[in-house]
C-alpha cells in the first residue's frame, strides 16, 4: 500500500486533494503525506446531513496536525433535482478554482476499485455505452484534470490501512441506505460476490473496452470527413454508435439506447426541420439534409470567499465603490460568502416581498443564455443576498455599503 507506483510519479507537483473524511479519501490523504506530495485539501461540506459538520472538522484536525494547507466549501445544494449530481458539478467547480488560485496541476481523488466495479454495473444496467467503462486513472471533469491512484486498491484494504496506520475517518451514514442507485449495486450485487466473481467481472470490462476502443476508432474516422450531411451518417452500418460518439465528444452527453433509437428515427422522418434539446444547454438540430449540435451557452462557475475582498472574474467584480443599486452590505455572519451562476428556485426577499429571479428574468425579457450565466450572491446560511440589476435583500440594505458587486 504504501509504495503505490501511481504516487511517486506525482511528485515534484502541486495537487489538490478532494477529501470528504470518509475511509478511501483519509487513506490517500495520508498515503500523498508519507510520500511528501505537495497538498492542498479540499472539502466540501454539502450541509446534507447531521453528521457534515462532523466529517469537516475531522480533515480540519488531520490538516493542522499535519500543517496542510485546508480548503472549505460551504455548498448549499438544491434539494430539488438529480441531488448527486448538482453536488458533483458543484464540487469540481470548487476543485477547478482552488487549481487557479493554488496553481495546482490537478486533483487527487479516492475512487478505489469497488467503485469502478460498481460503476461498470450500473453502466451495463443503464444500457449505455459510455467512452470507457468503469474509471479511467486520469481523465478531465469540468475542466479539472483528474488523477485517481487507488483504482487498485479496494475498499476493504483502505480501511484496513486506515486502522493500521491510525488514520482517523467517519463513515458517510447515507451509503448504509438503498435511496441511491450506487448504493443498490453496492449492497446486492457487489457485496455478495466472491473474489473469483470480482475478477471475472475486471475481465469483462477489459473486453468491453477494448471493443469500445474499436468502435471509437470508427467513429472517429468517420467524423473526422463527416460535414454533417445527413445520408452518409445514416447510411452508415455503425450509425448508431456514431451519433452517440459525437453527441458526447461535442456536449459531454451520454445518450440512452432509447434516446439513439427515438433521434434516429427523427432523422429518417420526412420533417425537414425540427429542433431536439438534449439537456438544458444542448440542442440536436435537424435542417433538411444536414444534422447539426447547437448550444445555448452556459457557463457554470462558484466563488467562494471567507472574507471581505474586491476581485474581478470573468462573470463579476467585486469593487470598493459602485452605484447605489450594486452594492451590498455584508456582516461577519454572512462569511463564508458564495458567488454562482443563477439555478432553478433561487429567490430573493425584498422590500415589497420576495422575488423569484425566474420570474423576474421572464419578465425583463432575459435570453436563456444570459439567465444561466447571471451572477448569485449567497451567504453562509444559503441564502440569496444580493443579484445584480435587483440589488440587495432587505437585511443587508444600508446607505453605507462595504462592497459592490458589478455584472
Amino acid at each position: 500500500m504504501e509504495n503505490l507506483d501511481g504516487l511517486k510519479q506525482l511528485a515534484g507537483k502541486r495537487w489538490v486533494i478532494g477529501v470528504s473524511g470518509g475511509g478511501d479519501s483519509m487513506a490517500l490523504l495520508d498515503l500523498c503525506r508519507r510520500s511528501d506530495l505537495q497538498l492542498h485539501c479540499a472539502h466540501v461540506n454539502y450541509h446534507h446531513r447531521d453528521s457534515a459538520d462532523r466529517d469537516q472538522h475531522l480533515c480540519e484536525r488531520y490538516c493542522a496536525q499535519w500543517s496542510i494547507p485546508i480548503h472549505i466549501l460551504h455548498a448549499h445544494t438544491p434539494e430539488n433535482g438529480n441531488f448527486q449530481a448538482n453536488a458533483r458539478r458543484e464540487r469540481y467547480a470548487f476543485y477547478r478554482q482552488l487549481c487557479d488560485r493554488c496553481h495546482c496541476d490537478g486533483v487527487l481523488v479516492a475512487h478505489q476499485q469497488d467503485d469502478v466495479l460498481e460503476t461498470y454495473l450500473m453502466q451495463k444496467q443503464r444500457g449505455s455505452i459510455p467512452s470507457f467503462y468503469g474509471l479511467r486513472e486520469e481523465s478531465e471533469i469540468f475542466g479539472v484534470r483528474v488523477i485517481r491512484p487507488l483504482l487498485a486498491c479496494t475498499r476493504s484494504e483502505l480501511r484496513k490501512y486506515c486502522h493500521m496506520q491510525g488514520v482517523p475517518y467517519e463513515d458517510d451514514e447515507s451509503n448504509d441506505s438503498d435511496d441511491y442507485e450506487r448504493n443498490r449495486v453496492r449492497h446486492h450485487q457487489l457485496e455478495k460476490m466472491s473474489e473469483a466473481d470480482r475478477r471475472q467481472l475486471l475481465a469483462e470490462m477489459e473486453a468491453d473496452n477494448v471493443h469500445l476502443s474499436h468502435l471509437q476508432r470508427q467513429a472517429d474516422a468517420f467524423l473526422a470527413s463527416w460535414d454533417g450531411r445527413l445520408q452518409p451518417l445514416l447510411s452508415h452500418a455503425q450509425n448508431a454508435y456514431i451519433l452517440q460518439h459525437w453527441v458526447r465528444t461535442r456536449c459531454g452527453i451520454t445518450l440512452s439506447h432509447s434516446a439513439q433509437r427515438d433521434l434516429l428515427r427523427r432523422l429518417r422522418s420526412d420533417k425537414p426541420q425540427w429542433t431536439q434539446p438534449l439537456d438544458d444547454r444542448w440542442q440536436l438540430k435537424k435542417e433538411y439534409a444536414r444534422v447539426v449540435l447547437d448550444t445555448l451557452e452556459m457557463c457554470g462557475f462558484s466563488y467562494t470567499y471567507d472574507t471581505l475582498c474586491y476581485v474581478q472574474t470573468d462573470h463579476f467584480s467585486l469593487c470598493p465603490q459602485g452605484k447605489r443599486i450594486e452594492g451590498v452590505t455584508l456582516k461577519e455572519s454572512d462569511f463564508p460568502i458564495t458567488i454562482r451562476n443563477a439555478r432553478s428556485g433561487d429567490a430573493i426577499v425584498l422590500r415589497f416581498g420576495t422575488k423569484k429571479l425566474s420570474r423576474w428574468f421572464i419578465d425583463r425579457h432575459i435570453p436563456q443564455d444570459v439567465r444561466r450565466r447571471w451572477p448569485v450572491m449567497v451567504n453562509a446560511q444559503g441564502t440569496v443576498i444580493f443579484v445584480p440589476k435587483i440589488g440587495c435583500d432587505i437585511t443587508h440594505f444600508s446607505n453605507n455599503p462595504n462592497v459592490f458587486m458589478i455584472q
